[in-house]
């Protein structure tokens, strides 16, 4: 197998990967905060943010979706004052719709 010419030639644990096998072996947790995924870093908590977070998502299920094409109505309607404030032709009836 090749590897990145920035791979070092040895591929032995560094100091501090060492270390941390060392505590983990005499029975010390360790956060891995290394760990691009943070559902397997064991975080304090995490396990109760994730359940309010299905808790929310499960409520948004009854909740209606009813995308508009043109953007929403307030955003539409902030444009609209902001082109005002500067003169530019009445845009009130584009938003409104």
């Amino acid at each position: 197998m090749r590897f990145s010419s920035r791979t070092p030639a040895d591929l032995d644990p560094n100091d501090v990967s060492a270390a941390a096998d060392a505590a983990r072996a005499a029975g010390h947790a360790l956060i891995d905060l290394t760990s691009s995924n943070p559902t397997t870093a064991a975080l304090p908590g995490a396990v109760s943010a994730c359940e309010r977070i299905a808790a929310a998502l499960a409520a948004a299920a009854h909740a209606p979706y009813a995308p508009d094409p043109r953007g929403l109505r307030s955003a539409r309607e902030a444009v609209v004052a902001y082109h005002a404030t500067r003169g530019i032709a009445d845009l009130r009836r584009a938003a409104r719709r």
